[in-house]
């Protein structure tokens, strides 16, 4: 759409009140008119118990935030309220049925107008191309039908806030799965934002001498073409700023694959572990790692102005990081990838190698993470999100491209208790399952994983 039109029409989108993003995006996001023209075809196009079908994301019933005033099924004006519901949900999403053309989340929606939606919603199909078929997208659909299969699943919101993600289940087990379902006593966090600037923190270490570490940006890790033409800069800095950093890519269940470095100018504790260390505390006492920085300096100054969520120019310094807190720091963490296919977890702690010295992982914007003081502790929560039966849950609300902080927030994890043998038999698994992961042996895994999944169920009553 043209921005005149946007603009024309906002006042439409608007009144149906299912915005949950800024103004900004209100005018920008695709997702938002999709949900737009949604209400906008079901309240003026349909009669009472009219149908309507529409190809639509799947992400607006599996989305966290995206969908949440969609999901409240209900057009309101003049100050009447006006429902519909979902009479069913085809889930293309294993088709992909516009490979190559369009990257959404397809799904086919039907709609009925003047029915308030209720749960649970039984006609929830999940299609799949049968092993060994194949699908060209020139075919007819005779053709095509013959290739996939589906199955049905139930749907129901994953906590009691009916707009919150929908949980999809078969419904044989629909009811079983409630009691592992409610508020979690853990919360996930975001690992670092470097606002833009991910090809100047993350770093290659190329030496060390004494205190000082000799580095390279990972230039070819920025998207952005002003800081692409600023290159590699090679310089030191000191090694108390650098960390071991794991990214999504290094994440396997069980343990990390290989890790990089990250330039992170905060300390561990204090009023600088928030605000970045002091420009004149790092120009006087670590005059390396400004200097080097500083070759950034505009770039940096600018992407913070830009994309940083609480940066005040006149308040921080010019090369704060975001989601730096006390967490950071913790000695223990339990990780897994904001996008997967699969929901895979391992538990991280400090990294001795030739440039770091027992240094703390940390973690860049892409990896969730739940920090902890307790080893034992961090081996239960990882024990329970890598167990099958919680999986399952995780991916039946989750969307892969957005596997957030929430995966936490609706499993109904009892807190670690040291007495509980339950509890500790869980850690010591999880331990096992690393070592295992670390010595390659993958029978020993099979195992493990198997013990692990029958105990797992335990610890819900």
């Amino acid at each position: 759409m043209s921005e005149s039109y946007r603009n024309l029409t906002l006042d439409i989108w608007l009144s149906y009140g299912i915005f949950e993003k800024s103004a900004y995006d209100k005018i920008t996001s695709h997702d938002d008119f999709a949900m737009a023209v949604t209400y906008v075809a079901i309240d003026h196009y349909l009669k009472d118990n009219g149908v309507a079908a529409l190809i639509l994301p799947q992400t607006f019933v599996k989305s966290l935030k995206g969908g949440e005033g969609f999901r409240k099924f209900c057009i309101t004006r003049d100050n009447q309220e006006h429902p519909f519901s979902i009479d069913a949900v085809h889930d293309m999403l294993r088709v992909n049925p516009f490979k190559g053309i369009a990257s959404n989340k397809t799904s086919v929606y039907i709609f009925r107008k003047s029915v308030r939606m209720r749960y649970p919603m039984d006609n929830y199909f999940e299609y799949a191309i049968n092993p060994g078929a194949k699908v060209e997208y020139s075919m007819p659909y005779e053709s095509v039908r013959s290739k996939i299969s589906s199955i049905q699943l139930s749907a129901k919101p994953i906590n009691e806030d009916v707009r919150s993600p929908w949980l999809t289940v078969p419904a044989a087990v629909s009811h079983h799965v409630d009691k592992f379902l409610g508020p979690s006593p853990y919360k996930g966090r975001k690992g670092i934002e470097p606002c833009g600037a991910k090809g100047v923190y993350l770093v290659e270490v190329l030496e060390r001498r004494n205190d000082l570490l000799k580095i390279s940006n990972l230039i070819k890790r920025s998207r952005l073409q002003e800081a692409k033409d600023l290159g590699i800069h090679v310089g030191f800095v000191d090694a108390e700023h650098v960390y071991p950093m794991v990214g999504g890519r290094n994440i396997e269940k069980w343990g990390i694959n290989s890790y990089i470095y990250m330039l992170v100018p905060h300390s561990s504790k204090g009023e600088a572990l928030y605000r970045g260390i002091p420009t004149e505390t790092l120009q006087a006492k670590y005059y390396r790692t400004y200097d080097w920085l500083y070759y950034f300096h505009d770039l940096l100054r600018d992407t913070r102005i830009r994309s940083a969520k609480f940066f005040d120019v006149n308040q921080f310094p010019w090369y704060r990081l975001d989601n730096v807190g006390d967490y950071t720091f913790k000695p223990y963490k339990v990780l897994w990838q904001e996008q997967a296919k699969s929901l895979d977890c391992c538990v991280v702690s400090t990294i001795r190698d030739e440039f770091v010295f027992d240094k703390i992982v940390v973690t860049d914007s892409k990896v969730l993470f739940v920090p902890f003081d307790s080893e034992d502790e961090a081996h239960y929560l990882c024990g329970v999100l890598n167990s099958k039966i919680v999986e399952q849950i995780i991916q039946g609300y989750t969307i892969d491209t957005n596997r957030g902080t929430d995966i936490v927030k609706n499993i109904r994890i009892p807190r670690f208790d040291p007495t509980n043998p339950v509890h500790m038999e869980i850690s010591k698994l999880s331990l096992s399952c690393h070592k295992a992961y670390k010595d390659n042996d993958r029978k020993l895994l099979s195992l493990l994983n198997k013990s692990l999944n029958e105990i797992v169920p335990v610890i819900f009553p």
